[in-house]
Parts: structure tokens; sequence; C-alpha cells
């Protein structure tokens, strides 16, 4: 199905295992009920105009590539099969739920709040390049910000999140520098600000372990455990464990 010519095309996509284009110039109002879920690997809607509809469900792969998508990513995989949404461009809404892959890329923005990632025990992942902007309510599972700006507070972390996780690839020696702004509220599981990171917020509760090994700027409240190296620029209450694990000099 390709919507193109600066066409209108109004209506849900109740079910597609094929492929699904939205051109330059187009507009497509509808949610996306259903994608994927069938034998066809290559099923995807990739979309360059203006897109406005919820994503209800996906199984398969859906590109934001030079357009804007307004509408709430409600549920993106969760099962066997792997899911991803790829945003180049502008995405305006909420990640209610994600056991897929969701991958905001350099020069791209993504507007909304991650109310859940990580579903059923199913790995997920969350990847920024770009600017992100909204509050981590749940994470159980991967939220990667590897090279952009991520401005929210982090309420609930069980899992792992990483600001300026060093890749071989993407973010060599951690040259990116990644910046985080926003409160941790709370934390049981693993938060780490890497080498070359920025991290601009206060912890107010952490039960869990956060590793310091770039430059955070902000008060700690901990219970649980931090380790820390490099610089660390603010009040520290401590209830816990704190090892120090170089110099904090930097």
């Amino acid at each position: 199905v390709i919507n193109t010519n600066g066409a209108r095309w109004q209506g849900n996509v109740v079910g597609n295992n094929n492929a699904i284009f939205n051109d330059q110039g187009s507009i497509w109002n509808g949610d996306v009920l259903a994608n994927g879920g069938g034998s066809n690997d290559l099923t995807l809607i990739d979309n360059f105009g203006a897109w406005g509809g919820a994503v209800q469900s996906n199984f398969a792969s859906i590109y934001n590539d030079a357009g804007s998508w307004s509408g709430d990513v409600i549920s993106n995989g969760g099962g066997a099969m792997f899911a991803e949404i790829d945003n180049s461009a502008l995405w305006t809404g909420k990640v209610t739920s994600n056991g897929g892959g969701i991958f905001n890329e350099a020069g791209a923005t993504w507007l909304g709040e991650v109310v859940s990632n990580g579903v059923g025990g199913n790995y997920a992942e969350i990847d920024n390049y770009g600017a992100w902007a909204g509050d981590v309510d749940t994470n159980a599972s991967w939220i990667y910000n590897l090279g952009g700006t991520w401005t929210g507070k982090v309420l609930g972390n069980t899992g792992y999140l990483y600001n300026n996780f060093i890749d071989s690839n993407s973010n060599p020696g951690g040259i990116n520098h990644a910046i985080w702004n926003g409160d941790i509220i709370g934390n049981s599981g693993r938060i780490v600000n890497e080498t070359g990171g920025f991290w601009n917020g206060d912890v107010k509760s952490n039960a869990g372990t956060i590793t310091n090994l770039g430059i955070w700027t902000g008060s700690f409240t901990s219970a649980g455990t931090v380790k820390a190296e490099n610089r660390i620029n603010g009040a520290f209450t401590n209830n816990g464990l704190l090892q120090l694990t170089g110099s904090l000099a930097g």
C-alpha cells in the first residue's frame, strides 16, 4: 500500500503482513491496530510524511524516516518475534508498553514518557542517539542513552539504564558525551553514567546500584550501593555502601 502525491488516507491499519508507505507530503490518519505477526519477516510500515495515530500492536518494523508521527506506542513486541520502531525525524507520543526495540536516531526527537519498558520478562531495549524528552516511569529491561540528550526523571528502575553507553561502533571510548537531565526518584536496579557522560540531577532514593564514571551534578541520598570516580558535584547522604573505584578529582 502506497499513499503518495500529497494524498490523505483516513483509516486504521487493521492488519499488515506486507509493506505500507506514507510518502513525503502525504498524510495518514489512523491507528496501527496490528502490524506483523505473520510469516513475512520483511513486514514494515515506512512513514515519510505525517502520520497521526497510535501504534496499538507491532510485531514487525515501523520506520518514521523523514516526517512526523503523532501517537502513543501502546504495544511494541513482547513475544517470541522481535519488533522494532525506528525514529529518524519527530515522534510525539508515550511509550506505554515496549517488549521489543525502540531506536531514536541521531538528529531525531522523541517527545513522550516511557510508561513501561520490559514486558513479561522479554528482552526490551530503548536506544537514544538524538533528543528524548520524557520521564522513565518504569524500566525493567534496558535503556541506553548513547549519544544525545535525555531530559526526564527516572521514577522507577529495576533494570539497566546507561548514560553515554560505550559501544565500539557507535560510541567508542564515550566520545559522544551523552547527557541525561533529570532526578532519580527511585532505583532498585542498575544505573551507570559512563566515562565521558554527564548526568544532571539529584538522586532522591537509591536501593540498587548507581555507578558514576563521568561527571555527575546533583545531590545523592542512597541506601543502596554507589560506585564512584571522576567527579560528583553535590551533597551526599549515604546509608548504604559507597565504593570509590578511582579518583574523584576529575
